[in-house]
């Protein structure tokens, strides 16, 4: 199994940001595709615009989809009358 990390920055929280790839794929677009994760927009003034598509695309797919924490925040909304 081949893994590889790029830590671009660190964030005010100490957060590592940058991307990690596992077999060739980006485990973070990979996470943001099956709902785990989102594209976190504070940062994508840091992307490239291509990389911006990439992030965004998954995670807008994923919310149509209800997937993972899509459906957790659809099923909030539902609760309080709202997204239906």
């Amino acid at each position: 199994m081949g893994l590889h990390g790029d830590s671009l920055k660190t964030d005010r929280y100490c957060h590592e940001i940058g991307k990690v790839i596992v077999d060739g794929l980006n485990n973070n677009i990979e996470q943001i595709r099956c709902g785990l994760a989102w594209h976190f927009q504070a940062h994508q003034r840091e992307q490239s615009p291509e990389d911006r598509q990439t992030y965004a695309r998954p995670e807008q797919a994923a919310s149509v989809r209800h997937l993972r924490l899509w459906h957790e925040i659809a099923q909030r909304h539902l609760g309080c009358g709202g997204i239906r």
